[in-house]
């Protein structure tokens, strides 16, 4: 008997098992046939492309990419994995892959051509290549940037519409006709007319013996993320003498005092901090606003130093020294991180992660029109991707060789790796983490970034373990109350409200103190119990009220000494280690002999049920209201069954009152 016929979703399906095991080939064979048999499937196209990518066989590649965006045009996944595919096209020759599409034959033609500056003839490609398939959006993009370098804006905005309707940035702000440059460049009234969009505050001069200064923009959010160790790494790497110039947009109340905290130290001679407030309409508005403050802020930076200003993102580390950098100033009045050599979209060979300005009228020239540049465009609505970008590629346009020395930074001297360990290359001299966005959250988590984070930090009035990224996100979004954002506040007014009397209110997992601050406001007494030391340190950084005491123990079922386990990037998920000994210290609550007790919190990340067995005598004597977190999964990996903590609280004769946000449960007892 002959075999039972596959169908495509077990095709797919054993395609994918292929292609799991490196079996490129195998795998496309398999989801060719499957998306054959599924012509109308966007996402079977796509399969294909990918296997047909990995086997070495990227104009096949390409044509299943573009039939996957045909049927899902402005689909993002698809679109970038196409994107992807067409900007690596490359022809031999005329004969070049002659059954290839003919659109992506055509395409691979315009690459070609366009990498060698042979615009004539790459458009006559691009044009055919559009004939072929038309709306392609790659074809669309690449002729809109030659009509914008032709000085023909108004096809160029055209043609930018199109491809921007199929989610392709940028679009219509793309301004390189020398005409239309010169024209900026030589209006001294357009610089002042738009004046408002620039920073307020003049930046002091550089200290005498600083040899560059180090410019980094951002916002709230980037200054609590990447500051602090971008800053450390300079201290201990840098090499030469800097001032540090930090400049924060829309800061929020806090903002200040924890800057503040950035001071000289190492390699860092000086430290000053400038800020503004500026409304953004969107997220976009905000993102683009934030990535071109540094070009804003660069012509008056320079105009005060007499030595080289070196412009980064906020999200690097250095692991070597710098001077390289500052002695590009020497050479060339501007240079540029340029990721690759210039292809055919033309703010592909410009990054705006690291950008050396050396003193003098030619760097001051190049950054006055780019600060122009952006101006022009940053009040778009909706804002403007890649425009601080698009205007370093203006400037250059204009006055590389026409009054200002322009070269480039090699590219090796930015690792974009992630992984942790050393520098990817011997020349590497920062590591970025924007650069490899996929992997953005594991590395801030590794320890190449973690050793150069501090042990504890300020942020929304609050002192925090210096390696933890999630209560500055939360805390960024809580509500305000008495000076602070506060974590937790509707349950914590809550659970106030619902207690039948003040007396004393236990803490039990008392982390920095976020509970016990509120709690010591509302009732007589607080007691913490927090076994994480560093935990510990923050917290009485944080509460300084009389009626706190703050007990250097874990609670649990019978006196022992036990690990703790410290989540670095949440250190709310700190725990005790299952079955590990160590050094800190558990005691039961019914050992402290407590009798007023009105309140009860317990958040210890899956011990909570050992914790009430050693507080059963103190429960049933005081009969507080009680709040108990209860994570199945958690509880799980000390052998506690689903829902041990509650069932422990209904033995003891308390009753269940409320299950709230987060998996807290709240228990009273009957009258």
């Amino acid at each position: 008997r002959a075999a039972p016929r596959e169908d495509p979703a077990q095709q797919r399906a054993r395609a994918r098992m292929h292609f799991e095991a490196g079996e490129f080939d195998a795998a496309a064979a398999l989801f060719g046939t499957a998306a054959a048999a599924q012509p109308d499937d966007a996402s079977a196209h796509l399969e294909l492309a990918l296997a047909l990518e990995r086997a070495a066989q990227p104009a096949a590649a390409a044509r299943a990419a573009a039939d996957a965006l045909a049927l899902a045009p402005g689909d993002g996944p698809t679109l970038r994995h196409a994107a992807r595919l067409f900007d690596h096209l490359r022809a031999a020759g005329p004969d070049d892959d002659a059954r290839a599409d003919p659109a992506v034959a055509a395409m691979a033609r315009a690459n070609a051509l366009l990498a060698r500056g042979a615009w004539t003839d790459a458009r006559a490609a691009l044009e055919a290549a559009l004939a072929a398939r038309p709306g392609l959006p790659f074809a669309l993009q690449r002729l809109a940037c030659l009509a914008a370098l032709d000085g023909d804006h108004e096809r160029a905005d055209a043609l930018f519409r199109q491809s921007g309707g199929q989610g392709l940035p940028p679009d219509e702000y793309i301004r390189l006709s020398r005409a239309w440059l010169a024209q900026l460049d030589g209006d001294a009234a357009a610089l002042e007319a738009q004046s408002g969009a620039r920073p307020e505050g003049a930046p002091d001069a550089p200290p005498a013996d600083a040899d560059a200064v180090f410019l980094v923009c951002c916002d709230p959010a980037y200054f609590r993320r990447f500051a602090h160790a971008l800053v450390a790494s300079l201290r201990e790497h840098a090499g030469v003498r800097l001032a540090l110039h930090l400049h924060l947009v829309n800061p929020d109340p806090w903002l200040p005092e924890e800057a503040a905290a950035l001071t000289p130290g190492g390699w860092i001679r000086a430290v000053q901090v400038t800020t503004e407030t500026r409304a953004l309409d969107s997220p976009d508005a905000a993102k683009t606003y934030y990535a071109c403050a540094r070009l804003f802020r660069l012509p008056q930076v320079l105009a005060r130093a007499r030595v080289p200003v070196i412009a980064a993102d906020i999200d690097l580390l250095a692991l070597r020294g710098i001077a390289p950098l500052v002695d590009l100033a020497r050479r060339d009045d501007v240079a540029l991180l340029r990721w690759q050599p210039p292809g055919w979209r033309l703010w592909d060979g410009t990054s705006a992660s690291v950008a050396v300005f050396a003193p003098g009228p030619g760097a001051l020239r190049f950054a006055r029109l780019a600060a122009r540049y952006a101006e022009r465009f940053i009040d778009r609505p909706g804002g403007a991707w890649y425009l601080d970008q698009i205007a370093l590629v203006a400037a250059r346009a204009l006055l590389e060789g026409n009054g200002a020395r322009v070269g480039a930074i090699p590219p090796d001297w930015l690792a974009l790796y992630d992984r942790d360990g050393e520098a990817a290359a011997p020349a590497a001299m920062f590591w970025s983490v924007t650069a490899n966005l996929p992997a953005n959250a594991a590395a801030t988590r590794g320890a190449l970034f973690g050793r150069h984070l501090p042990r504890t930090r300020r942020a929304f009035g609050w002192t925090l373990p210096g390696s933890d990224a999630f209560f500055p996100e939360v805390l960024a979004r809580a509500p305000t109350a008495e000076g602070r954002r506060r974590w937790d506040f509707d349950l914590m007014r809550l659970c106030i409200a619902r207690a039948r009397a003040r007396r004393r209110a236990l803490d039990i997992g008392g982390h920095v103190g976020f509970w016990s601050d509120w709690l010591a406001r509302a009732f007589e007494r607080v007691d913490a119990f927090e076994p994480a030391a560093l935990m510990r340190d923050c917290f009485r950084a944080n509460v300084a009220h009389a009626n706190v005491t703050l007990h250097d123990c874990g609670l649990g079922e019978a006196p022992t000494r036990v690990a703790m386990a410290v989540a670095a990037d949440n250190t709310g998920m700190s725990h005790v280690a299952p079955g590990a000994a160590g050094d800190t210290a558990i005691r039961t609550l019914d050992s402290f002999g407590f009798d007023d007790v009105d309140f009860v919190k317990i958040d210890t990340e899956g011990y909570e049920a050992r914790v009430l067995r050693g507080a059963e005598q103190t429960l049933r004597r005081c009969r507080p209201l009680v709040l108990v977190e209860q994570v199945d999964s958690l509880a799980g990996r000390y052998g506690e069954p689903p829902e041990a903590a509650a069932a422990l609280l209904a033995r003891f004769g308390a009753r269940r009152a409320a299950e709230l946000a987060d998996n807290n449960l709240l228990f009273d007892w009957p009258d």
